[in-house]
């Protein structure tokens, strides 16, 4: 009886009720309205993990050019250096595709937040070291 008693007190209360739908928040309301000025002219330090010899390499990415790292182009389309003027919090656009044309990873990558948004890759992890 206590169980049925329970279950219509939280029926009552909304608690089995589907929960309300919230928008994804945009890029800006995440790095705040007042920083979000992407650079023109930008340098990206990446730091690029290869899992099957376990050596890292640094690279360093502009505006217009592209890593080639086996079938892997990898370019940084933008940047934001100390977003939500943090120091050291700095984002990049990057794109990931094969040679191919085929779409491995497109998004924001954070340097202080790795495991917010990573490229997936079985072979490579590509990490932002920092933004100028």
């Amino acid at each position: 009886m206590r169980y049925v008693l329970f279950g219509l007190f939280l029926l009552a209360q909304g608690a089995f009720a589907e929960p309300d739908t919230v928008p994804l928040p945009d890029l800006e309301s995440i790095l705040g309205s007042k920083t979000f000025v992407p650079k023109q002219v930008f340098t990206a330090e990446m730091r690029l993990l290869n899992r099957r010899t376990a050596k890292t390499e640094q690279h360093f990415l502009t505006q217009t050019t592209t890593m080639i790292i086996d079938d892997l182009e990898v370019s940084a389309r933008r940047c934001v250096p100390n977003a939500q003027g943090v120091e050291g919090n700095d984002v990049v656009w990057l794109e990931m595709k094969t040679i191919s044309g085929a779409p491995v990873f497109s998004g924001w990558i954070y340097a202080l937040y790795p495991g917010v948004s990573t490229p997936e890759h079985p072979v490579f992890a590509i990490q932002l070291v920092s933004c100028s």
